[in-house]
């Protein structure tokens, strides 16, 4: 099954952008560049395998679908899907 649409959560692109803001102030635009271009990767690969990733524990508390999780570099994308949309739910760095 082949995702469709991509909705992205508020607080996702928020946390995105905190965590871009930290990379390139402590690495520099480079590495906050490379970490772009990752995250994008794999979001494609999300698209086109959404079942790939490892279901996260944490966010199970009473929620009706199951969260999945990836790392991309040193960021966990947090999403889920329903019928052929893809819901990204937040960012996490490790």
């Amino acid at each position: 099954m082949e995702i469709e649409k991509i909705y992205w959560r508020a607080n996702a692109l928020n946390s995105l952008k905190y965590i871009l803001t930290i990379y390139h102030y402590r690495k520099g635009r480079a590495m906050a560049e490379k970490i772009t271009k990752t995250i994008i990767d794999d979001i494609e690969e999300i698209r086109i395998r959404p079942y790939n990733g490892y279901i996260e524990p944490s966010m199970q508390g009473g929620l009706p679908q199951k969260i999945y999780s990836r790392f991309s570099r040193k960021v966990k994308i947090l999403y889920y899907t329903e019928d052929d949309t893809l819901y990204i739910v937040d960012f996490h760095t490790s």
